[in-house]
């Protein structure tokens, strides 16, 4: 039953969407780097998101995320997203952290806007020491 529950629903997709079956993929250039002169731990990953903080008074909306080993600084990567969902009456920023574990070595502390309100598709970002919890 399951499974024809979900052929229905494809072929009700197909349908209404035709040619619309994968999404716009498009991409934001991205370097990170942070200003301390020491090595990060060999399991420090960089974490960067898209964020749609348009809405005042309100959390702003996490529209694409990415992990990437974090193994040299600056490190440049590509973040995708679909441009199906930018709107450009909208505002949006990246954010980025760098982790080891659980834990949060670095994190941008500034507004980084892309895409719209004739910001480019590039961000280079500064990342800033977390202060270490014993």
């Amino acid at each position: 039953m399951k499974h024809i529950l979900l052929a229905v629903l494809a072929s009700i997709c197909l349908v209404f969407a035709p040619g619309k079956i994968m999404a716009d993929s498009a991409e934001i250039e991205i370097t990170a780097a942070y200003r301390e002169r020491i090595a990060l731990p060999p399991d420090a990953i960089l974490e960067v998101e898209l964020l749609d903080v348009s809405r005042a008074d309100a959390p702003s909306i996490r529209l694409s995320s990415q992990r990437f080993k974090m193994d040299r600084v600056p490190l440049s990567v590509t973040l995708h997203y679909d441009a199906d969902i930018i709107d450009a009456r909208m505002s949006y920023t990246i954010s980025a952290r760098i982790l080891s574990g659980d834990t949060v070595l670095f994190r941008t502390t500034s507004a980084y806007p892309v895409l719209t309100r004739d910001f480019p598709a590039q961000a280079d970002l500064v990342l800033h020491m977390m202060p270490r919890t014993p």
